[in-house]
């Protein structure tokens, strides 16, 4: 099939039933190609126009086994953005339940590898959430995971050497609120450890920027132990933000 054209494919979308008789009428290498395709009017790969409609997108995922549901979810539209980034750019309640549906049609696992995709700028759907999107994306992010993917999932650093919480320190407060009311109290401290490659902690970062508010929270949030661990961090002098 050639992806300068509208392919039966597009021309069925519309048709839920007639959709996924085409979509099960193939090989699941065949089906993940397809899926794959470009709609060049729109500039979208046909995946992500059938996510556009929670129902299709269930649809599809439903249709599939659950080693061939992971692939799918995979599939980066230009940009490199899944179909996860696209839910959390939806309207609030129309994204997290759609982002819902996602994270409960696979299993852990394979929950923490697309979570833990990232697009072209090295950002994950938590690099996002904590920036960009509404913080009830960073909620629900977080409460779909274990204790320690949410470690791994906060101090994973984008190309900026940035992590989730630092993000949110700079950009989006409600966020790091989200995160500090979801914490556990090593995990949390542990994550906060993680630093921008130049030693700043979210912490120091925050003092570095005069970030008052967001220091109180920080320090609030932790035990009297961990807060003086994170004070005696110290960095060289000229790396600054």
């Amino acid at each position: 099939m050639d992806d300068r054209y509208i392919t039966l494919f597009h021309l069925a979308l519309k048709h839920a039933g007639t959709f996924r008789m085409l979509l099960q009428s193939v090989s699941s290498d065949e089906r993940l190609q397809s899926l794959q395709l470009y709609d060049l009017s729109k500039s979208k790969k046909l995946f992500h126009l059938a996510a556009e409609s929670a129902d299709t997108l269930g649809m599809i995922l439903q249709s599939v086994s659950s080693d061939e549901r992971l692939q799918i979810l995979q599939i980066k539209d230009w940009g490199g953005q899944t179909v996860l980034y696209r839910a959390a750019c939806m309207p609030v309640t129309e994204g997290i339940e759609m982002l819902k549906m996602i994270m409960q049609s696979i299993g852990s696992d394979e929950r923490l590898q697309l979570l833990q995709t990232e697009d072209d700028s090295g950002m994950t759907l938590l690099h996002h959430g904590a920036c960009v999107s509404a913080s009830n994306i960073v909620e629900v992010i977080l409460e779909s995971v274990s204790e320690e993917e949410r470690y791994v999932l906060l101090s994973t650093h984008d190309s900026c050497k940035y992590t989730p919480i630092q993000l949110a320190c700079f950009y989006k407060p409600r966020s790091l609120d989200v995160m500090i009311r979801l914490r556990t109290e090593e995990t949390w401290y542990r994550a906060l450890l993680a630093d921008d490659g130049r030693g700043y902690t979210p912490l120091h970062a925050s003092a570095y920027r005069g970030q008052t508010k967001v220091i109180k929270s920080i320090s609030n949030s932790l035990s009297a132990q961990h807060l003086r661990r994170l004070l005696r961090i110290t960095v060289r002098v000229g790396h600054t933000q």
